[in-house]
């Protein structure tokens, strides 16, 4: 019998989906490319699949949520996701089934994503990929 330890499945789970890394990284080259001028293209897939555990981990489920986790990610870093307002936030939403991050954006004040890029801590780019 196979047995599945609860670490494994938590990894399992946080998983991003078939494809989604290169749609990712297709939309950070149209739309934020200043952002990932100069990064070695093995890097910045570490980054954005670093980026999507993160997101998953915080409830993003729908391709469209995953890009734009991405995207805010890598313009306000890559934990942009603790500063106290968005946190609240992504959890009152977590559980949702449609995509909720457009709704998170709105609600969040440019006070809070300057917070939240004044706490840019770059070591965030690879804890979550290294804890999966």
């Amino acid at each position: 019998m196979l047995k599945i330890t609860p670490e494994q499945l938590e990894a399992f789970k946080a998983r991003p989906p078939e494809g989604m890394l290169e749609l990712s990284r297709q939309h950070l080259k149209t739309h934020l490319p200043d952002y990932i001028k100069g990064i070695d293209p093995e890097i910045l897939d570490r980054m954005i699949h670093n980026a999507l555990v993160r997101g998953i981990r915080r409830g993003i489920r729908q391709g469209e949520d995953m890009i734009g986790f991405v995207t805010l990610s890598f313009k306000y870093g890559p934990n942009f996701d603790e500063q106290g307002h968005i946190k609240g936030l992504l959890g009152q939403y977590q559980n949702e089934h449609t995509p909720f991050l457009p709704q998170v954006v709105a609600k969040t004040s440019d006070a809070d994503w300057k917070e939240a890029q004044d706490a840019y801590d770059s070591s965030a780019w690879f804890s979550e990929a290294n804890s999966a």
